[in-house]
């Protein structure tokens, strides 16, 4: 399997994820929000041999109706950055 090294966390560059079910749209505006912290970028690489959504997706197309997904690749940060991006996904000020 793929490793790969990432000291901060990755977002993808796709618009949207396809399963035999069909597209899931990634959260462009949650994307765009997210990759002006520090820690994040737009890295394709670490999401490669990532397979762990894959699997939940056609589940979630399955029990709901229209959604989009954000995924977050996490490598070697701090659990302190961690939760800074987080809390710029849900919208929090993480500046405190």
């Amino acid at each position: 399997m793929l490793r790969v090294p990432l000291d901060r966390v990755a977002v993808p560059s796709a618009d949207a994820f396809a399963t035999p079910l069909g597209q899931v749209p990634v959260d462009r505006q949650g994307r765009d929000g997210v990759v002006v912290h520090p820690a994040v970028r737009i890295d394709d690489w670490p999401h490669a041999a990532e397979h762990s959504l894959e699997v939940q997706l056609p589940f979630l197309q399955l029990v709901l109706d229209r959604f989009e997904v954000l995924p977050l690749v996490v490598g070697y940060c701090r659990p302190e950055v961690v939760a800074d991006v987080l809390d710029v996904v849900h919208g929090n000020d993480a500046s405190g």
